[in-house]
């Protein structure tokens, strides 16, 4: 038996891809959510916005998982704050922190686990591409104060 664990899994592409993971023979797949899966997903609580809602997912992740391996670690979840001045409680901006922060401390926190030729699946936007701007707008910018 395959044993995935995944961000980002209940909407959107996420939503498509881990409902073809869970149709697979042989597969149990673990998603983290902030909210219920729309389907017959298996999902724990997750926040990415929060650090210690990471630790707590991969601490769960790991009693979930009892003695066996994860095959394949699929980070999938992101959003976009266009918002420069808004931070998560962590103190950071919401986009960095959800986007790479999170998932970069949940794989920390997972490596142990992974099984020997585990697969690490990251999927990404082009959304911090500066050349391609993504069909977004630059985040509004405090004027900066005036000198005396």
């Amino acid at each position: 038996m395959k044993t995935i664990v995944m961000t980002g899994g209940t909407n959107g592409i996420g939503l498509a891809a881990a409902e073809e993971i869970r149709r697979a023979p042989g597969v149990r797949l673990l998603v983290g959510a902030r909210s219920k899966a729309p389907s017959k997903l298996k999902t724990l609580p997750f926040d990415l916005a929060r650090l210690a809602s990471v630790r707590s997912f991969a601490a769960a992740v790991e009693q979930w998982l009892d003695d066996t391996s994860i095959d394949g670690l699929v980070l999938n979840a992101g959003m976009q704050v266009r918002d420069i001045n808004q931070r998560t409680e962590d103190g950071f901006e919401p986009t960095f922190a959800v986007n790479h922060l999170a998932h970069y401390l949940l794989l920390r926190l997972l490596s142990p686990k992974l099984a020997p030729g585990a697969v690490v699946v990251i999927t990404t936007s082009n959304l911090h591409d500066p050349k391609t701007r993504a069909d977004r707008q630059a985040p509004a910018r405090p004027a900066p104060p005036p000198f005396a």
